[in-house]
């Protein structure tokens, strides 16, 4: 374990039955809170830094190391926080620019109802793939496929579960990822081998994922419900609220071409804003202080019952005052995780688990369900990947496997399952910015689900399981 600035260099870890009881713990509590008092998850992640807090304090180290490492999780998610605001702002700007509208409009236009769901997702998989952010596609293109789909009278859940499929898809295989710069970081393998690595799982996942919607498509069929009259109420009330326009859709634009630029997700976005400010200012002749506000508040100060009540909600989201919520899910849970990286409660188990291991396929199962274990005490992907990539990286150069087959099964785990999680940073985000509880959209995700489990059979079976052509003493590193 890395040594955490501004805690002592006697840190106690705790025995393993003792890391038992406080995983055992945690887990109670978020269990029992979420599923059977379906209570607030602030308050349960409260109740789980006080019960982590008392084990570390007991297992012999002093109070002001464990607010140290508290403090330190929270410091390295600094960015994460940025991207937070960021997107509640962009989302907002987009809206009162026209953007979002605009694309809705000339959704109900091109995309056909029978074939909705799977052109949903192929434009979220570019999309994502060219911004290098599910974040961001899913709080952009999301967000307006949510309302054609509402439109087209598709449930909520189900088109939420096609926007997190398809913008983690595109996420994975594009280099300016952040988890997947990362991913290829904590274990040592080159982006790109990473990247081709993730493919041979991820497009067989992807291919069942399009087929599993194209038959719901199908199968499900509630725009025979729905009037042409309704649409056209729809678009007419868009058109008349709003100005829609080619030009509208310029913001979008230059963040995709930004980011195919490599240009910080920071920088794209804000540029994005900028450009729907001047937009939002010309076209829609707004104010400037209800542009301001709006930023803040949300789309709801601009304009009032802007369309049918299908997907009046859409158009009356975003803001930085949206993201709140989130935001303070994220701080405590990632004080959580900080406790339990610090003080090695994670490592402590792995350590007996990892020496039992002989297997591949059994190290790879064990390498992404340790990863969504992590996500769900700790809260966070980052810490996930760079915990699980370091203790793992000797037991997979023990069993002569190339990094590469690390890297891709800690994206399984880790990634995969972040979105599926209510209280993980991208669980609160996800939910608060398509406006569906991450318990309603999760059984939808398809390829949330499908790709750990390819990863798993597949190396049982043998196929990707790339090894080392020659074996190095440095490889042999102690776990």
């Amino acid at each position: 374990m890395e040594k955490t600035e501004g805690i002592s260099s006697d840190i106690k870890y705790p025995h393993f039955f003792h890391a038992i009881i406080c995983f055992l713990g945690v887990l109670l509590f978020v269990f029992y809170g979420v599923f059977y008092l379906k209570t607030c998850v602030h308050s349960i992640m409260l109740f789980c830094i006080v019960w982590v807090s008392v084990n570390a304090y007991f297992a012999g180290n002093k109070y002001d190391s464990i607010k140290v490492g508290m403090h330190s999780s929270i410091k390295r998610a600094v960015p994460v926080f940025s991207i937070f605001i960021l997107i509640g702002v962009i989302i907002a700007a987009f809206i009162m620019s026209g953007t979002i509208p605009s694309l809705i409009y000339y959704g109900l236009n091109f995309l056909y109802p029978r074939y909705f769901l799977v052109s949903g997702l192929l434009l979220c998989s570019l999309m994502s793939v060219a911004i290098g952010t599910a974040w961001g596609t899913a709080g952009t293109m999301g967000l307006a496929l949510i309302g054609i789909g509402s439109a087209f009278g598709f449930p909520l859940p189900i088109i939420a579960g096609m926007v997190v499929s398809g913008s983690f898809f595109g996420d994975k295989l594009s280099a300016a990822s952040d988890t997947t710069q990362l991913s290829a970081m904590a274990t040592g393998t080159n982006l790109y081998q990473h990247i081709r690595s993730m493919a041979y799982t991820l497009l067989p996942a992807y291919a069942l994922t399009f087929i599993l919607f194209f038959l719901l498509g199908l199968h499900f069929k509630p725009w025979e419900f729905i009037q042409n009259q309704q649409i056209e109420f729809i678009k007419h009330s868009l058109a008349s609220n709003y100005h829609v326009h080619p030009t509208t859709l310029l913001p979008i634009l230059v963040m995709i071409i930004f980011s195919l630029k490599k240009v910080s997700a920071e920088i794209s976005i804000m540029c994005a804003i900028l450009i729907a400010f001047v937009i939002g200012m010309t076209f829609q002749k707004l104010d400037l202080e209800v542009f301001l506000s709006g930023l803040f508040q949300g789309a709801t100060a601009t304009h009032a019952e802007s369309t049918s009540n299908l997907i009046d909600r859409v158009l009356k989201s975003g803001g930085i005052l949206s993201m709140m919520s989130s935001f303070s899910l994220t701080i405590l849970v990632l004080a959580l995780g900080g406790i339990l990286e610090t003080f090695g409660f994670l490592h402590v188990l792995l350590f007996g688990l990892l020496k039992c291991i002989k297997r591949p396929g059994t190290l790879v199962m064990v390498t992404i369900f340790t990863c969504i274990i992590g996500n769900v005490l700790m809260g966070e992907a980052y810490l996930s990947i760079l915990l699980v990539g370091r203790a793992f990286r000797g037991a997979y150069a023990k069993l002569n496997l190339e990094s590469c087959v690390l890297s891709r099964s800690i994206e399984g785990g880790a990634t995969f399952s972040s979105p599926l999680i209510p209280w993980t940073t991208a669980g609160a985000f996800l939910s608060s910015a398509l406006g569906v509880s991450t318990l309603d959209y999760m059984g939808w995700s398809f390829l949330n689900w499908i790709e750990p489990l390819i990863a798993i059979a597949f190396t049982y079976c043998g196929v990707a399981l790339f090894r080392k052509k020659t074996i190095h003493r440095s490889d042999y590193v102690a776990v």
